[in-house]
């Protein structure tokens, strides 16, 4: 696993991953699921509705938080299933990383 590190945040639980396929999930608007090789046996799914993410998104290198990860506002990433599919952790932006603004 590759993790990821900021000079002033615990980003412990959060990992780059390379995306390895992303579908949309029928009759739920905007979510996406993906499957994202974090280094693990398997890879990881996610659930999102990220605008940004689509078909192209497959190949690129994004920032999971892991079951368990805390959230900059203090919630803690837990398993759970979105539009009927289980999701594994949470996919992340530049803001929620405090990389920006």
């Amino acid at each position: 696993q590759h993790r990821v590190h900021h000079p002033r945040m615990d980003l412990s639980g959060y990992v780059a991953g390379l995306v390895v396929s992303v579908q949309e999930i029928p009759k739920k608007d905007k979510l996406k699921h993906l499957s994202v090789n974090v280094g693990l046996a398997e890879p990881v799914a996610i659930v999102t509705n990220a605008s940004n993410v689509g078909t192209r998104t497959v190949g690129c290198v994004v920032v999971i938080a892991t079951v368990g990860a805390l959230l900059r506002d203090g919630t803690k990433v837990a398993k759970g299933v979105v539009g009927g599919v289980p999701s594994h952790g949470m996919l992340c932006d530049a803001p929620m990383l405090g990389w920006v603004g």
